[in-house]
């Protein structure tokens, strides 16, 4: 299908939904990605709509949360809980035909781009509308059902990611100790979840000069660490705009000791490098593994670590991923004993397969 005749499509996906407006004419945003199909419409009082297809049905579950969402945080804003506007729902379609449609308000102001990160004043609103997205209550999210990520989750995944990179022998040893080392540090791993993006980026901002107006594309909202946020801007902003931003967000949310925060974020962001290499091998994408693998190698070298791409023997390598044991049973752990001998059988298994 061209793209004109998606546009087409979904046009009029909204004047079903909407039979009281009137559609006058195609607008902007047009674009189309692996899960949705977007297109602007003009109703006639001279407003532009934005309407959302779904490509799948988990795309269509996505679309039927964030109407949800949208719905809350929408109200959170009226009553000044929030800093920061959302894309409000006038309508959401089903129809296993068509897949169905989320249409919603488009929020005044321009998209944020990398371009941007020269503005020392657009940093410190960025960063107050993050704290402000974190600042929620997560009980009040628990209505929506969004995902729960506790810090146990949180290094469980964390744990099994650089267990996975190790078998690949495609990641500098001194990467996996570094990393697994970071897993080791108790004061990491003690935060409290609230509520995250998710899949944060430039483009998730709409600013009006300065100033964030808006966040939009939420589909990945849950309830989490806090550092995944943080973490997008640690890898792609200049320092000087990270800092603004990180010091407005620590500002706003009353932080006293950040470094714990900062440091998971360096680490998350430095893991992402090992996720696209696992992605890119289990999608058969040789070319984007060489360049995944060719970034650790500059990483392992940033670091000021030399390359070395030998396993190290079964037990060194369990001495580097396995935590004491005494160190979840502190008051304060983050994974009980049961549980981390339960990660243990399913990774001892994963090993033999």
């Amino acid at each position: 299908m061209s793209k004109k005749l998606s546009n087409l499509k979904l046009a009029s996906l909204a004047v079903m939904a909407l039979p009281d407006q009137r559609i006058v004419a195609l607008r902007p945003p047009q674009y189309e990605t692996d899960e949705l199909i977007v297109t602007g419409v003009e109703v006639d009082d001279g407003r532009t709509l934005v309407v959302c297809s779904p490509k799948s049905p988990a795309a269509g579950a996505d679309l039927e949360a964030q109407y949800h969402l949208l719905n809350l945080l929408g109200t959170w804003r009226d009553n000044g809980q929030i800093s920061f506007d959302v894309p409000r729902p006038v309508a959401i379609t089903r129809s296993r035909k068509t897949g169905g449609a989320l249409i919603h308000t488009k929020v005044p102001g321009t998209t944020m781009d990398e371009e941007d990160f020269t503005r020392k004043h657009l940093a410190i609103s960025v960063g107050r509308a993050i704290s402000s997205l974190h600042s929620m209550k997560t009980g009040e999210l628990a209505t929506l059902e969004v995902p729960y990520i506790s810090p146990k989750g949180s290094w469980m995944h964390y744990r099994a990611t650089v267990r996975a990179a190790r078998k690949t022998n495609r990641v500098p040893q001194n990467l996996i100790r570094r990393w697994s080392n970071e897993l080791l540090r108790k004061e990491l791993w003690d935060f409290s979840p609230v509520p995250v993006h998710g899949s944060l980026a430039a483009d998730s901002f709409i600013i009006a000069g300065d100033t964030v107006m808006a966040i939009k594309d939420l589909a990945r909202v849950h309830c989490g660490d806090p550092a995944q946020d943080i973490a997008w801007f640690l890898a792609a902003a200049n320092e000087e705009f990270f800092d603004e931003l990180f010091n407005a967000y620590t500002r706003a949310r009353k932080i006293t000791d950040s470094a714990p925060l900062l440091d998971r974020a360096q680490f998350i962001t430095e893991l992402n490098l090992a996720i696209w290499l696992l992605e890119s091998i289990k999608q058969g994408n040789e070319e984007d593994a060489q360049e995944a693998e060719e970034m650790l190698r500059d990483l392992a070298s940033e670091l000021g670590d030399s390359i070395n791409f030998t396993p190290p023997q079964e037990s060194e390598a369990e001495v580097v991923i396995m935590p004491d044991r005494d160190f979840w049973n502190a008051e304060t752990s983050v994974i009980s004993e049961s549980e981390l001998a339960s990660a243990d059988s399913d990774s001892a298994k994963e090993d033999t397969e």
